[in-house]
């Protein structure tokens, strides 16, 4: 990219809302590898957003957060097979790996390493209080015994087949996406995380 597309060595680091959390510490650990940050109503502080530690009010509900995304722990994350990365592109529900076919139209995504993620909300003061998969999550939750009260020979059950074998299926979002709670002070269980815990895996 930098030899036949003549790119810069250092890339343009874009911070939208909370967004700028990312941008500004990843930049500030790593200062020579970035060449412009641009800010677009960043949120510099966690403490103020979500935390409503300064003036404004925060967010309660996003301060006792819960991730929902796709990706892995570190020890699945960086294994031999994914050397080159894990970004992807979507354009109208074709996958690739051209980052450059019709920009600003297409969807262009990467795995999130939630061991990461942990690790910084443990330094923020935050709490692990759960990882899993979401069919996992969704199955505590109850999702399986909400269909179960649904007549299985209605309508209504057919519309629900389809949506919720897409959210649960191994092959399709239920192993790929995970789900992970980080909390303060908040001793109270989750049911979302009462079985099938992927600590282990951080």
């Amino acid at each position: 990219l930098t030899t036949e597309h003549a790119l810069s060595k250092k890339p343009v680091l874009e911070g939208l809302s909370r967004g700028g959390l990312y941008v500004y510490n990843w930049g500030a650990a790593h200062a020579d590898r970035v060449g412009v940050i641009l800010g677009d109503n960043p949120v510099c502080d966690f403490k103020s957003w979500p935390g409503g530690k300064g003036k404004g009010p925060g967010s309660p509900n996003d301060w006792k957060k819960l991730f929902v995304d796709y990706g892995f722990g570190s020890s699945e994350y960086y294994l031999p097979q994914r050397r080159e990365g894990t970004l992807m592109c979507h354009y109208r529900h074709h996958a690739h790996a051209d980052p450059f076919f019709l920009p600003g139209l297409q969807d262009i995504t990467a795995h999130v390493d939630f061991s990461a993620v942990a690790a910084a909300g443990v330094r923020a003061g935050l709490g692990m209080a759960g990882y899993t998969t979401q069919a996992r999550f969704l199955t505590n939750l109850g999702i399986t015994d909400l269909m179960m009260r649904t007549d299985p020979g209605s309508d209504a059950f057919a519309r629900l087949v389809a949506p919720v074998q897409k959210l649960l299926s191994p092959a399709e979002m239920g192993e790929l996406f995970k789900v992970m709670a980080l909390t303060r002070a908040l001793d109270l269980p989750l049911m979302g995380f009462r079985a099938g815990s992927l600590d282990r895996m951080l």
